[in-house]
């Protein structure tokens, strides 16, 4: 009886391990990365064989990772005691974890997430992430549709990541979907480079300062838009005003928890009738009063409810509301 039991077990083993390749590929299309990169390819040659297949990384989720041994290599390096104190259970992908997917996806992703770094401004998370990373990923990923990119709370990452989008966003003619664009003072240019350049284009979603050059740059270059996701951002009651009159195709507004406009305000609630869905729940006019004076960014900072202590200027305009290159070889 045990012998029978034996041969069961053994026959169900040598099953998994032959199983048809396009069955395992379609299974392993919903795993996530660390998975496909860390686990499968372990677990016997014909697994590691269809985790290589293209068509499983037609998805690239960078998520946060386990930060444990196993997957130290594939995250930067951090410090010692940070470890010791247990902060950080979880990392972002390396540079090197991200070329290794993309790598895999021979071209045909199209979907790319990165998480969201909500870290303060001295909080050594911001160091892992690379903006060459992003930059070596938009050179390769041309058939890309959606694309969430790194949002930082530090100020200059944005302006980074914003400026590989001015230099990449031209390979990205499939384009449809971008979030979330920090809103810093070259976020207009990213705008009209997706007007030029992603005629398929219909959702943005942004974060920040909403100026008067962005908000007018989103009516002038994407007056078709259908989806439009702005909450928590600072948005003034007049520019707003100016989106719902101006992109009239809008199917979704995401305004809600914003600061400088009331969410309850009447012309705004009939202006934006025709929206399917239509969000401002929560947002409110707040106290602040902004200026042109460009060495004065403080308003801007209460507003966003960022602590200015450690200001680094980010922005040009003098009036900011009036304008493993190759793959690894497990086995």
């Amino acid at each position: 009886m045990e012998e029978k039991g034996s041969t069961i077990e053994n026959s169900w083993v040598r099953r998994w391990e032959d199983l048809n390749t396009d069955c395992l590929i379609k299974i392993f299309e919903k795993l996530g990365l660390e998975s496909l990169i860390l686990d499968i390819p372990f677990v016997c040659k014909s697994w590691y064989k269809a985790s290589l297949d293209p068509l499983v990384y037609k998805v690239l989720r960078f998520e946060f990772m386990n930060v444990e041994e196993k997957t130290m290599w594939a995250t930067t390096k951090i410090p010692d005691d940070l470890l010791a104190e247990n902060m950080y259970s979880k990392a972002p992908p390396s540079t090197e974890f991200i070329k290794v997917a993309v790598n895999r996806s021979c071209g045909m992703a199209t979907e790319v997430v990165f998480p969201e770094y909500s870290a303060r401004l001295a909080d050594p998370m911001e160091e892992f992430f690379s903006v060459s990373a992003l930059e070596y990923l938009l050179e390769r990923c041309s058939a890309i549709k959606t694309l969430i990119v790194p949002y930082f709370s530090f100020f200059y990452l944005g302006r980074e990541i914003n400026q590989c989008l001015l230099k990449m966003i031209s390979k990205l003619k499939h384009l449809e979907f971008l979030g979330t664009l920090t809103c810093v003072y070259s976020s207009p240019h990213v705008i009209n480079e997706i007007r030029i350049h992603c005629q398929n284009f219909q959702s943005l979603t942004a974060k920040g300062f909403i100026s008067m050059a962005i908000s007018s740059e989103i009516v002038t270059s994407l007056p078709d838009i259908k989806r439009l996701v702005l909450r928590d951002c600072s948005l003034h009651h007049q520019d707003l005003i100016d989106i719902l009159s101006g992109c009239s195709k809008l199917e979704l507004l995401d305004a809600s928890n914003c600061r400088n406009f009331n969410g309850d305000d009447p012309m705004i609630l009939k202006l934006a009738s025709h929206i399917n869905i239509f969000k401002s729940e929560g947002s409110v006019v707040n106290n602040v009063v902004y200026d042109d004076d460009d060495d004065d960014d403080d308003n801007f900072y209460v507003s966003l409810g960022v602590d200015n202590s450690n200001h680094v200027d980010f922005c040009d305009d003098s009036d900011d509301r009036g304008k493993w290159d190759s793959d690894l070889h497990f086995l």
